[in-house]
């Protein structure tokens, strides 16, 4: 699942058409080396998105949105629908992941494509939803997981991110819990000054 790509074009799309609720199903979506993209939302029974490439000889499918995946340009048209709605998606790698976030606020969300067989799953979340709650969180991996993670998690609600040790515990949870990245990110920005800052000076530290 390409989402960075997604997060880099989604300020330059545009919703071309809605529907009678206001909601978006065509989005214009740029891609790499000046090409162009109109991603269709169909929402019937099932959310599907649908992804081609307008050209001389007449629309193309999306190659990446018709190999048993998810493009970044639908990934981008459907966050920008959510935000046009006051809401935003947190992607997740699958259902499991998707039903462990939502315990935290939010609803699975859950979309396929019109072209093949991809498919992608994430938590939905309204503006006036609450935030992310870390030690709501520790309770539900000491269940999940045991004390070990949720220990992270509590030291960081208890104390931060400001040292290079509680950086290595933030570190360690999102490798483990990568669908908790972003929220985690947003918690902590210190952490991604200073790894960056660390990464000036040299020194050999872990990715976060």
């Amino acid at each position: 699942m390409n989402k960075s790509s997604a997060r880099n074009v989604k300020e330059f799309c545009d919703i071309r058409a809605r529907d009678a609720e206001g909601r978006a199903t065509i989005v214009f979506v740029p891609g790499h080396e000046g090409r162009e993209y109109f991603v269709f939302v169909h929402r019937n029974d099932v959310l599907k998105v649908r992804c081609n490439e307008p050209g001389v000889w007449g629309n193309r499918d999306c190659k990446g949105n018709s190999n048993g995946h998810i493009c970044y340009h639908a990934l981008a048209a459907l966050e920008v629908a959510a935000k046009d709605q006051g809401k935003t998606i947190s992607w997740c790698e699958s259902k499991a992941d998707a039903e462990n976030l939502a315990h935290l606020g939010g609803k699975v969300f859950h979309a396929k494509s019109g072209q093949g067989t991809g498919e992608v799953w994430g938590v939905i979340r309204g503006s006036k939803e609450p935030a992310f709650d870390l030690l709501a969180w520790a309770d539900d991996l000491e269940d999940i997981v045991g004390w070990y993670f949720a220990t992270l998690a509590r030291s960081l609600a208890s104390h931060g991110a400001e040292t290079d040790q509680q950086r290595d515990k933030l570190a360690q949870l999102m490798a483990k819990f990568p669908e908790c990245k972003d929220d985690l990110l947003a918690m902590f920005p210190e952490a991604v000054l200073a790894h960056g800052r660390a990464i000036l000076r040299g020194e050999d530290v872990k990715e976060i």
